[in-house]
């Protein structure tokens, strides 16, 4: 439901569906990793859902409380996020020569997008201890150093 781009959700809806979807997978797969000691990466988690729901689509002081109120009832938080600072013209650019489908996010205007930047950025600058910023304007290899570089100060663990 949330990857088809026009089948139309109500912002409640979809929200409460991504959280649905964060739940399952993190009891399902993060936190058994978790439980045996392995380092788990995700591509999207709570702040997401604050960058796109809170801020792309608008969402007014009610749901953003209840966007708080879900990501604290979570039963485990990242100790580490990287926020892709990424330009959105670079963004779509990156996205045609991906190919392949686009999900309802991937589909949604330039303003959607930069709103959606800015939020990310105002997460980052809440939190810093936990997010880094990453310049992903840069060249692809330039980001993954950068991502595994930090990955590697934080946790101890050499490329290689």
């Amino acid at each position: 439901m949330l990857l088809d781009p026009d089948l139309p959700l109500a912002p409640e809806a979809e929200l409460l569906l991504v959280f649905a979807a964060r739940a399952d997978h993190l009891a399902a797969t993060v936190l058994p990793a978790l439980d045996r000691g392995v380092i788990v990466l995700c591509d999207r988690f709570a702040d997401s859902t604050l960058a796109y729901q809170g801020f792309g689509v608008q969402a007014d002081a009610r749901t953003r409380t209840l966007i708080d109120e879900l990501t604290a009832r979570l039963p485990r938080q990242p100790d580490l996020t990287f926020v892709l600072n990424v330009s959105p013209g670079t963004a779509a650019e990156r996205l045609r020569h991906r190919g392949g489908t686009t999900d309802r996010y991937e589909t949604r205007d330039a303003a959607f997008h930069a709103r959606v930047r800015a939020g990310f950025l105002a997460i980052a600058a809440a939190h810093p201890a936990r997010c880094v910023r990453i310049d992903a304007d840069a060249p692809a290899e330039a980001v993954h150093d950068a991502i595994l570089s930090v990955v590697s100060t934080r946790t101890g663990h050499k490329r290689g």
